[in-house]
């Protein structure tokens, strides 16, 4: 057979051309000239008596429905027309005038869309399959938020018609012309890139990223509405010249001359481009679309009418810019000054932070017992000696420190395979094995290959414990394996922070807290090639490399932000409630009881035995809010807004202190202090963590600005000072007035008149839409008989 092919080849590949030629000039005339034929019915009769044919309604919904900017998007690809510079998105998507012809011939549209709708509920975006976070949708929150509000209000309509579930059609389609696939993916692989471990999803290269796979106007909105569109266009470009507007053949083919230069300097560098100069890419245009350029020209006359008839419409609309000087003389009426807050880790919205804050000021500070008094922070502090024997939790040393790690248990899974089941078969290390797993005992194994037979029975659980515990056998073996790993391991400059007493330590393992402390102290600074921390461990399973850098000269007094990241507060704070709870079981023995009379577990109590602790604290706390202002306190005091509220004599008294003796600047206390290469920063005086935080601080009476009451900071004087905010969230503030702002510039005026001007002109745009479809339906020249009815073509063959 093969032969005889050879044989003949020649004349077989001949009739082939012959065939494929005849087929596709016939079928390609037929699809050009299908309306040329008697066929070609009347579509509708024009508001002017003038008779449109189906072929021409055709026509132009065919030239609109895709337009220059797919052009670009898809990279000079054939097929989007850039002779058309958007009059979808432009006249009909951005106005609002395609919501209005949907709307009002929404039950001949009806079936259309609810094909499009079941296709589109079926769509899913695109989710990476190792990482959920990179998509599509993470695409649309972090450069289109909202996008993808509307893509779930649109697949989640019942009807894809109404109002809302429309108006997200229009949102999609414009994000996707803002966000092309081509971005999307370029997006996505870049997210890819950004972790280290992650495998490249290969559906990248070639997946359609478009959103439901609709590439053009038609495809997001449907052949009839497009027919429909193109009928509302013709009947517009009568009534303009109805009206007097004219648009030359000349200035048509002007326009579209422009519009192929400007696709063809934006695709010239593509090489999907098929032309030289914008001339040919003209002409290949028309060719592909089945026009000559007499068609094309009177097909843009009719768009640049119908575009005149509106553009004037909506121009014609005036704002008076005196209207916007008043306006903005109240909407932009404003103060500046600077806003003095609470650092964020003593912003106290629970009483579990509460507690934990009076716990460290009992542990540090010297100050007195009284309650009321006790709402004052301290000034003055316990010597280093006096904490070190009541709260050594609550002392530290800090060092800097290059410090590089490995773990023997991922070192071992880089053993090899070869290694392993070697090791696992001589008969000295089997004996181990069998002792540490009995089941291979059972076996009776006197032989590798035996041995070999015995480990293949193992359930895969005991098959990979086996394998581990060769593994880590061999790297016991082999301690120079583990040094050497070390060595090349990569070390990080870190600051660390290790409590006297209590609290979490960076070594894993560690059980000798001061055995460790004293190696810190005793090395030298940088490297020590020779000393026992280049190789330490205290586990025998996870080793160090460490480096010191630098070190504290002597035992600190940690910060409350130190001590409550430490851990150390929640230790200190538990065992003193728990002694306070076993008091309190013996003097209300009948009230922290189960049902059987047994004690509850100090877990299943704690909140209530902290609020018991400090109920007399809390009710000083609420007893001065009140005093202060009857709006801190609404109802009874409750432990949370206790907590709340622990800062506000401090910033009361402040407000007093700064109106009396008024600063020009107040030190940022949310700076760190600077410290020098390779060097510890220097250590705040303990009384300078709750500095309040300077911030500038700017409102206008317009803006969307709630931290606070806009009335009584834009009341302000320079100089003067706002009450003290107490919001629940523990973030207390007040404000000092600096100056006083006023209304915008003239640019600024220019450009609102501007944008209301534009977001008017839509809107009588869409009253001119509403108008038109009105006086048209009149006159019967607009309906949607022709798109119901079928060319005998389409009954053939199908539409």
């Amino acid at each position: 057979m093969l032969q005889l092919f050879r044989k003949y080849q020649q004349y077989i590949f001949m009739v082939i051309t012959t065939v494929v030629i005849i087929t596709f000039t016939l079928g390609g005339s037929a699809g050009i000239m299908s309306f040329s034929r008697n066929e070609d019915p009347v579509a509708f009769v024009a508001v002017d008596g003038t008779k449109i044919s189906r072929s021409q309604i055709d026509r132009i919904a065919y030239f609109i429905g895709t337009d220059a900017e797919e052009k670009r998007n898809y990279g000079g690809v054939n097929g989007p027309n850039f002779l058309n510079d958007g009059v979808i998105s432009k006249n009909f998507v951005e106005t609002g005038m395609l919501s209005v012809l949907a709307k009002q011939f929404s039950d001949y549209l009806a079936e259309d869309f609810a094909v499009k709708s079941a296709k589109e509920k079926k769509d899913s975006l695109y989710v990476h399959p190792q990482a959920k976070f990179i998509g599509t949708e993470g695409i649309w929150k972090h450069f289109l938020p909202g996008t993808e509000n509307s893509y779930r209000t649109l697949t989640k309509a019942e009807n894809p018609l109404d109002s809302e579930a429309f108006e997200s059609r229009l949102k999609l389609f414009s994000a996707e012309r803002k966000l092309p696939p081509g971005f999307k993916r370029y997006m996505l692989i870049s997210q890819e890139k950004q972790y280290k471990g992650l495998e490249h999803d290969s559906t990248l290269d070639y997946a359609d990223l478009s959103l439901f796979g609709y590439h053009r106007a038609e495809d997001w909105f449907g052949k009839k509405l497009m027919q429909l569109t193109a009928g509302f266009i013709i009947n517009a470009s009568i009534i303009a010249e109805q009206r007097g507007y004219v648009v030359t053949k000349e200035e048509a083919l002007a326009d579209l001359v422009r519009n192929a230069v400007v696709s063809f300097k934006q695709n010239e560098k593509s090489d999907r481009l098929n032309a030289e100069n914008p001339s040919q890419y003209m002409a290949n245009q028309l060719t592909l679309m089945g026009l000559d350029q007499n068609m094309a020209v009177s097909i843009w006359q009719k768009v640049l009418l119908f575009r005149r008839l509106f553009d004037e419409t909506g121009s014609a609309v005036f704002v008076d810019s005196d209207s916007f000087k008043n306006y903005n003389a109240h909407a932009f009426e404003g103060v500046k000054g600077t806003i003095y807050r609470l650092p964020e880790e003593l912003r106290f919205a629970d009483p579990g932070s509460l507690a934990k804050f009076e716990s460290y000021l009992d542990g540090v500070a010297d100050r007195p017992k009284e309650d009321k008094k006790r709402q004052d922070l301290p000034k003055k502090f316990k010597t280093v000696a006096q904490i070190e024997k009541t709260a050594p939790e609550l002392l530290f040393k800090q060092y800097l420190l290059n410090v590089a790690e490995i773990s023997k248990p991922a070192l071992a899974s880089q053993v090899s395979l070869k290694d392993t089941w070697q090791k696992q078969t001589t008969e000295n290390f089997w004996k181990k094995l069998e002792v540490e797993f009995p089941e291979l005992a059972l076996s009776k194994a006197e032989n590798t290959e035996q041995r070999f037979a015995a480990l293949d029975t193992l359930d895969n659980n005991t098959r990979t414990r086996v394998d581990t515990f060769t593994r880590l056998a061999i790297l016991d073996e082999s301690p120079d394996k583990m040094r050497q790993a070390l060595d090349k391991a990569p070390s990080k400059k870190m600051t660390v922070d290790i409590p006297l007493n209590g609290g979490k330590i960076f070594v894993k393992g560690n059980t000798d807290r001061k055995q460790f402390m004293t190696l810190l102290d005793i090395a030298p600074l940088g490297s020590d090639p020779k000393g026992p921390l280049n190789y330490f461990t205290a586990d025998h399973k996870h080793y160090y490399r460490i480096e010191v850098l630098d070190k504290s000269a002597t035992s600190e007094i940690m910060t409350f932000a130190e001590a409550n990241k430490s851990g150390v507060l929640d230790e200190r704070l538990d065992k003193t409630l728990k002694t306070f709870y076993e008091n309190l079981k013996i003097k209300n023995p009948g009230t922290y009881v189960n049902s059987d009379q047994t004690p509850k577990p100090f877990s299943e109590v704690s909140t209530e035995v902290t609020e018991e602790y400090y109920k007399n604290f809390i009710a000083s706390i609420e007893e001065y809010a009140k005093s202060v202002s009857k709006d801190n306190v609404k109802g009874n005091m409750t432990p949370a807004r206790a907590a709340s509220l622990r800062f506000l004599k401090y910033f009361e008294d402040a407000k007093k202190e700064y109106v009396k003796n008024p600063v020009d600047k107040e030190k940022d206390s949310d700076s760190e202090l600077a410290s020098g290469i390779n060097k510890l920063p220097a250590r705040k005086a303990p009384e300078m963590q709750w500095d309040r935080i300077a911030r500038p601080y700017e409102t206008t009476r317009g803006s969307k600005d709630t931290l606070t009451d806009k009335n009584e900071v834009l009341s302000l004087n320079p100089g003067e000072a706002s009450k003290v905010y107490t919001p629940v969230n523990g973030d207390i503030f007040f404000f000092i007035a600096k100056e006083k702002t006023n209304a915008p510039e003239d640019k600024i005026i220019a450009k609102q008149v501007g944008t209301v001007s534009a977001f008017l002109g839509d809107e009588a745009e869409v009253l001119l839409t509403e108008k038109l479809i009105g006086e048209m339906q009149k006159k019967n020249g607009l309906h949607l008989g022709f798109i119901v009815a079928k060319t005998p073509d389409e009954q053939i063959h199908g539409e």
